[in-house]
């Protein structure tokens, strides 16, 4: 059997627990197809996983990776949406980081020659959580949002797209100088230091006093300032725990306020009653992107620094995109 190269965790930890090594190259079954992988996405995701705290306990060992870019190397019995040769975007779950993944052909998408594998991948899990968060689970046209990390793989896209859908006042929160220039480059009307001691006080004063209608929290040790920001009968949006933070949130908090709070899992826009969502909003990306209406910024990594981009990601050393090219 031919061989390959994938980054794999043996333990849980740190960024050093992942190692590169040789491995067999994987058989497709029915309705799989096999990708050589010419881009792998990276997402804080991966990070949750390889520390042992994400949604589920990380079953080691494990090759990572949930998002793949590249050729359909062979497919499996069965398969008849793709052939050999095609240029493919699949959803892996896991198995990514390697120079050969495997793909149910549901969880695929044809993309065309004028787009690059790297970019394609932010159409995935950041794409489709960016997409689905603002026209899906609060839906955000006409109305004022906070974006938390808005250059960062997530948020950089969210500011994009929701300048596009017509969100009128796009408040964006991001941690060095440069980044929140860059989130005002991309559509943000308003940016403000992450580190501001201030910042609840500076979104009501841009949104005349009252707080951002929708407010999009992914840090988790700041979820109770995102609720203080948000208006009454406002909506706070949480989709992720960055900071791995404990809180504790008394209910009667948003009782009188009549504020929302939902969470959102871009994963479970996978099964089988959200699928058609998540594969409709993977093609209004791809045409978004074509109309020039969204840039991507990538930045690669070869497939043997997968350690250093876990180490950026997690340090905000990153924008963009971050991507692993076997």
């Amino acid at each position: 059997m031919t061989s390959m190269k994938q980054a794999i965790i043996r333990k849980t930890g740190g960024p050093n627990v992942i190692e590169i090594e040789e491995a067999d190259r994987p058989t497709p079954k029915a309705g799989e197809i096999l990708i050589a992988v010419k881009a792998a996405g990276v997402n804080f995701s991966d990070v949750l996983r390889r520390r042992d705290s994400y949604r589920e306990k990380t079953p080691v060992p494990l090759v990572i990776g949930a998002e793949v870019a590249g050729f359909v190397e062979a497919v499996g019995p069965g398969v008849t949406k793709f052939k050999n040769g095609d240029r493919v975007l699949g959803f892996s779950g896991v198995g990514g980081y390697a120079e050969y993944a495997i793909v149910n052909e549901n969880f695929a998408n044809q993309i065309s020659d004028d787009i690059s594998f790297a970019e394609s991948t932010a159409f995935l899990i950041q794409g489709l959580s960016a997409y689905l968060m603002l026209t899906d689970a609060a839906p955000s046209a006409g109305r004022s949002v906070v974006i938390e990390a808005a250059a960062g793989g997530v948020g950089s896209l969210m500011v994009q797209i929701a300048r596009k859908i017509g969100v009128t006042n796009i408040i964006a929160i991001a941690s060095t100088e440069g980044k929140r220039t860059r989130a005002k480059e991309l559509g943000a009307h308003h940016a403000i230091d992450a580190h501001a001691a201030d910042r609840i006080e500076q979104i009501r004063e841009l949104t005349g006093g009252k707080g951002a209608d929708i407010y999009f929290e992914m840090s988790g040790d700041r979820f109770l300032d995102a609720v203080s920001a948000t208006r009454s009968f406002g909506t706070v949006v949480t989709y992720g725990n960055a900071s791995n933070a404990d809180i504790i949130f008394k209910p009667g908090t948003i009782i009188e306020t009549n504020q929302t709070v939902r969470g959102f899992y871009v994963g479970d826009y996978f099964g089988p009653d959200h699928i058609h969502l998540a594969m409709g909003a993977t093609q209004a990306l791809i045409e978004m992107f074509r109309e020039g209406s969204l840039k991507i910024s990538v930045q690669r990594y070869a497939l043997s620094e997968a350690t250093q981009a876990h180490r950026d990601l997690e340090s905000r050393n990153t924008t963009g995109k971050v991507v692993l090219e076997p």
